[in-house]
Order: C-alpha cells, then structure tokens, then sequence
C-alpha cells in the first residue's frame, strides 16, 4: 500500500490524497495535544509507565527492630470541679456506615427520677349532724334536769319583822327532776327543790336570827312555744322548817324556837335553752336559764323561846319568851340556771 501511494504521489494524481492526508496528521496531532494537557477524570486512572515485562526480584526484608516500650501511665489526679470545666469534650465517634442504626434514646427529664408523692385530695369534714336541726324536739323536752337559782321570798307578817329589816328571805334553789312525758309540744316534768335561806335583825335589845329550809316535791307543765324555749306552770307542794335563835347579851344565853309545817308553791315561768345541739335526738348536756314566779303559801307557827340549857351559869331557871306567830308565806321570784341532760 505503501508503494502504491508512492507511485501516486510521483505520478502527480495523488497530491490531492496527500493534501487530505496532511490535514489529517494535523487535526490528529492537535487533539492529542489537547488530550494531554487535559487533567483525568476523577474515575479516570492517570496513564503511567508500562509494566515491565521482566519481574523483578524481592527485595530482601530489613531487620526488624525492638519495639520502644510504652511510658508508665501517670497516676490518676483527684478530679475536681475545676478540672471538670477545663476538661474539653470528647469529639463524637464517627457512626459506621456498615453497623446496624441505632434509635436514639428518649429524652427523660430529670424531675421523672424524682419520687413526688401523690397528694390525694383532701376530703372535706362532715358537718357534725347534731348540729343540723332533724324537727324533733327529742331531749329538748324530755331529759334529766338539775338546776340551781336564787330565790326572794316577801314575807309581809308581823311575825318575821324581828327577824329581817326588809321583809325579804334570801334563799338558795336546787332542784333535781325528769321530764318523763311529751305530746306534741306538751310535757310534764316531776322534780325535787329545795330551798335553803337565813336572815337577821335585833329585837328586844338582843339578836335575832331565822334559818329556814323549804323542801317541795312538785309537778311542772310545760309548753314548748320553739325548741328551745318553753313556759310551765309549776305546783310544789312541801314541808318548810323554821329555825329562830334569840340571843341574850345581858345574860349571855340562847333562846331557840323550831316548827314544822306545811308549805306549798304556785308559779308561772318560762326556759330557754342557750347552749345545746339543734338535733332534737342528741344525749348531749343542754344548758337552760329560766325565771319563775308566784305566790308561797306556808302555815303559821308558834315562836316561843327556851332556854337551850347551853350556860349553866344563870342564877334561876327563864321562862319563855313568845313572839307572834311566824307565817313564812307571800310572793316570790326565782331566777335558775339548769343543766339538762
């Protein structure tokens, strides 16, 4: 082929061919031209040497040398809260790509280690059902009643003016009783009093002086207008004990006079309850105050003083002083305060 250009190229009708031929060595020598300058690819393997075809021989290992041994480990330093700020943080490990990915850990704070009791409502206190009116009148009206009060009796008889100055008895009330029988808001109670009172004056240049006790066994009837309020009448009928001492100063002896008679009272009043449960059925204790009035009828009796024998120094035996007849009776008022229960 070659001998066949050749004769072309001198036979003069190959120049056009040859031409061709020249353009094409050069556009082929400039694109390797451009291939070499360019820089290879990223996947693209940098042209090297060709291998040799003859394999060369082993190099001879070098001699191995002793490992240097590793420094001594310095001994651990007491960690303190300084060297915790100081301590820079461990870099974050690089994930492999080949292990299994992990899900991260929930976030937990740190008030859930916190043990906090449950605080279980508290219940609201029962209201104390005595003090919730059930209508009933229950131990409002039937109960045990004891009481204590003070008493004025005015005596209007010619027989108590050696004794007092005022026409008044002092005396003390204690009762004691049960109500023991209720229809609607009636009641009757039965009850015990007694009375107790002293007084003084002078007569006849010489002292005076009275003791009386009252002792009335009486029936009392009672309406109760509300709960704790109620009005009675009361008949006490009784026995009432005069004691009269005249005391002589000139002869320095005693004179006494003592009776027995009978005695009844008549009067009208009303309690109220100031303290107690509003349930009717509560046993708890009740506090009452009350007033009363009436008319004190007592029987008439005999003064006559004797010698009680007590000096026996005196020159001859006395005889007996007589002072009008005693009649402990008239109108009195009655101021108590009684526990019921």
């Amino acid at each position: 082929m070659i001998d066949r250009l050749l004769s072309e190229l001198t036979r003069g009708r190959g120049r056009p061919t040859f031409g061709a031929m020249c353009v094409f060595a050069m556009l082929a020598g400039v694109t390797a031209s451009a291939a070499a300058q360019r820089p290879p690819a990223a996947n693209e393997e940098a042209p090297g040497p060709a291998a040799p075809s003859a394999t060369p021989a082993p190099a001879l290992p070098a001699p191995a040398l002793p490992a240097p041994a590793p420094p001594a480990p310095a001994p651990p330093k007491p960690a303190t809260d300084e060297d915790d700020d100081d301590r820079p943080s461990p870099s974050p490990r690089a994930p492999d790509s080949d292990a299994t990915p992990v899900a991260p850990a929930p976030a937990v704070s740190a008030n859930a280690f916190v043990s906090t009791p449950a605080l279980a409502p508290r219940p609201a206190p029962e209201p104390d059902r005595n003090q919730v009116d059930d209508g009933q009148l229950g131990t409002h009206q039937e109960h045990w009643r004891l009481g204590v009060g003070l008493r004025e009796t005015f005596v209007t008889g010619k027989g108590y003016d050696p004794f007092s100055t005022d026409n008044v008895l002092p005396q003390v009330s204690l009762d004691f009783g049960r109500a023991f029988y209720a229809s609607g808001p009636l009641s009757v109670a039965a009850l015990v009093v007694w009375d107790y009172g002293s007084t003084k004056a002078t007569a006849r240049q010489a002292d005076a002086s009275l003791v009386v006790h009252r002792i009335t066994a009486g029936a009392e009837g009672r309406y109760h207008l509300v709960r704790r309020l109620y009005v009675f009448g009361r008949i006490a009928p009784g026995a009432l004990h005069s004691a009269a001492t005249l005391h002589d100063q000139v002869l320095d002896i005693d004179r006494e006079s003592q009776a027995w008679v009978f005695t009844s009272d008549f009067s009208l009043g009303a309690a109220f309850e100031f303290a107690g449960d509003a349930r009717g059925a509560s046993t708890r204790p009740r506090g009452w105050v009350g007033a009363d009035g009436g008319y004190s009828w007592s029987a008439s009796s005999k003064v006559d003083f004797k010698d009680t024998g007590s000096n026996n120094q005196r020159p001859a035996r006395l005889e007996p002083l007589r002072f009008d007849d005693l009649a402990l009776r008239g109108a009195f008022f009655r101021l108590t305060a009684t526990l019921t229960y």
